[in-house]
């Protein structure tokens, strides 16, 4: 009985200690990768200098009168920032009487209006924008 007792207790050691060392790592040196069982994208995200508190918002116009809600073309815009590694909002307009068009708004900037069929063209340029903005509250001395 004394030796089952002594075998759990290293069996717990074993299995604990690996943890402990691990969240105290990661508290010490800040780094959201090596926290076991707790990496999530907004720490990866923030630990890697993403989240800048600017997102990309694709806005696409439709004419009711001449088609139905393109939502293919919304699956494949999102698909294709995917791909990319980078979310977008996608806000569906209606206009009648209006062209059909898409507008990438990433921060201040604005991309387009292009026309759905040139839609794909606009998110290589939407992602290259986003990863060229520099966070608002930044400090330049770091």
């Amino acid at each position: 009985m004394r030796t089952s007792t002594k075998y759990l207790i290293g069996i717990f050691f074993v299995i604990t200690i690996p943890t402990v060392l691990a969240l105290g790592w990661a508290w010490y040196s800040q780094d959201p990768t090596v926290r076991p069982l707790g990496i999530t994208k907004e720490a990866l995200d923030q630990h890697s200098g993403e989240a800048k508190g600017i997102q990309i918002v694709t806005r696409i116009t439709w004419n009711p009168d001449r088609q139905s809600a393109p939502k293919a073309l919304a699956r494949a815009i999102q698909k294709g920032f995917a791909a990319k590694g980078v979310e977008t909002t996608i806000e569906m307009v209606a206009k009648p009487g209006g062209p059909a068009s898409v507008t990438y708004d990433i921060g201040a900037s604005h991309i387009g209006p292009v026309a759905h069929s040139e839609a794909a063209q606009g998110i290589r340029a939407a992602v290259e924008a986003y990863r060229m903005n520099v966070p608002f509250n930044s400090d330049p001395d770091n």
